[in-house]
């Protein structure tokens, strides 16, 4: 992708129109995997949010089903976000990483192994560091 903005634009400036580029994508990304993933579980989040996280790739609000995704994973592979979003719809049956929350997993989303084990070697923060 090519930014195009007047010279001296500050670096803010050009990062906010890259976190705006992001968040459009995933907007519409979500749109259908929270649709395919509701047929699929019978699950449904009350609210589905953006966020720039620093410390994890997403949460579950199980009491509000409420599920919030990181903008980061704009910037990785597409089974990543489709597994995050799998991963936390899911919390909102099982809130604990056990036994159980694997199998669910299994059960709904066979390829998560492997988006874990790509997303766990990607840095969380990557956005900001290598945004522009």
């Amino acid at each position: 992708m090519v930014l195009t903005v007047p010279p001296g634009t500050r670096r803010e400036v050009r990062a906010a129109l890259f976190r705006g580029f992001y968040f459009n994508e995933m907007k519409e990304a979500l749109k259908r995997l929270i649709t395919e993933c509701e047929k699929r579980t019978g699950l449904h989040a009350e609210e589905v949010r953006i966020s720039n996280m620093k410390s994890c790739w997403g949460s579950c609000s199980m009491k509000k089903k409420r599920i919030s995704i990181n903008l980061q994973l704009a910037k990785t592979p597409p089974g990543c976000l489709e597994y995050i979003v799998f991963h936390e719809m899911l919390h909102l049956m099982e809130k604990r990483h056990g036994r159980i929350f694997y199998g669910l997993l299994d059960e709904y989303y066979p390829a998560w192994r492997e988006a874990d084990r790509i997303i766990s070697k990607l840095p969380l923060g990557f956005m900001a560091k290598n945004m522009l």
